[in-house]
């Protein structure tokens, strides 16, 4: 589980821990805050903790400016109750987000309205519903199907879409239509996630090399998926 940590989500749960804990202590945030997760990409898979390939040349001129945390742990290996402990600095067991869905939520709820769906509570405050009082703008999009208002994480957002595996171009031009409006509507709070690391592994040029063996041809094609 260590290696498999997702290392933007690592550094972001104490980005939300700080804001929450500022929001209390002070009376007014003057920054933007852009949160970003991407799905399954692995802490040794990055340059900046030592990986032999500079996979994410971006993430390592940002590190050398950034704090990276060495030692940081995910509050669940599925992508739900994960990124609802990073939106709500709670356990899963606290929020009660427990489960990894893999099915179309929308399409199953269509097939049986009376399907219960693991979702955050109403009553638990997001770390979006706390810069919304702030006086913060809200957006969000997700390219994961278990992101999205049938599990409580539309929450506060202004504006937020979800899509299913659209792959990071879809994610960026949804990002682009809006903005205009982000960029003059004052302080704004913005989250992306994106999906593409996750399996199935694409072959992304120009940074896939093909492999003979099985296993380091998957690895290659992983990694091309974090440069991509």
């Amino acid at each position: 589980m260590q290696n498999k940590i997702k290392i933007i989500i690592i550094v972001l749960v104490s980005l939300n821990i700080l804001f929450l804990n500022s929001c209390k202590k002070t009376e007014k945030l003057d920054y933007n805050v852009v949160l970003i997760v991407i799905d399954t990409v692995r802490a040794d898979h990055l340059p900046f903790n030592g990986y032999r390939k500079n996979t994410a040349p971006f993430l390592n001129e940002l590190s050398k400016k950034s704090i990276v945390f060495k030692y940081a742990f995910s509050a669940s290996s599925w992508t739900s109750p994960a990124t609802a402990s990073i939106f709500t600095s709670l356990y899963p067991f606290q929020h009660g987000v427990l489960m990894g869905m893999f099915l179309a939520i929308k399409h199953v709820k269509e097939i049986n309205p009376n399907i219960k769906v693991n979702k955050i509570p109403a009553k638990i405050t997001t770390i979006t519903e706390v810069l919304k009082k702030n006086g913060y703008k809200t957006y969000g999009v997700s390219d994961n199907l278990n992101i999205g208002k049938y599990q409580g994480f539309t929450q506060g957002f202004d504006k937020f879409k979800t899509f299913g595996y659209k792959r990071a171009p879809v994610v960026n031009n949804e990002v682009l239509k809006w903005k205009n409006k982000i960029l003059n509507s004052g302080k704004y709070f913005l989250f992306i996630q994106y999906m593409d690391p996750h399996a199935p592994y694409h072959r992304r040029a120009p940074w896939y090399r093909p492999r003979k063996d099985w296993k380091k041809d998957k690895i290659s094609a992983y990694d091309s998926e974090i440069s991509y």
